[in-house]
């Protein structure tokens, strides 16, 4: 999300679940740094069903 935020992954993770209803996993949480590397982890292993819909909220929040 390099090119759409300055925000560290954990603040963006949150700002993705509150405002496009649609959670993630920051990166950074799996280092002991605790580095910012501006990447999110999402969960696949979901129905198609709720995988278009989240793909369905991204789209909306990000005007695509």
């Amino acid at each position: 999300y390099e090119g759409l935020s300055d925000s560290f992954d954990k603040d963006y993770a949150i700002e993705l679940t509150k405002n496009a209803g649609v959670a993630s996993i920051p990166v950074s949480s799996f280092y002991d740094s605790k580095k910012d590397q501006k990447l999110l982890r999402f969960c696949f292993a979901k129905n198609d069903t709720t995988l278009k819909q989240a793909a369905d909220k991204l789209s909306i929040y990000f005007g695509v």
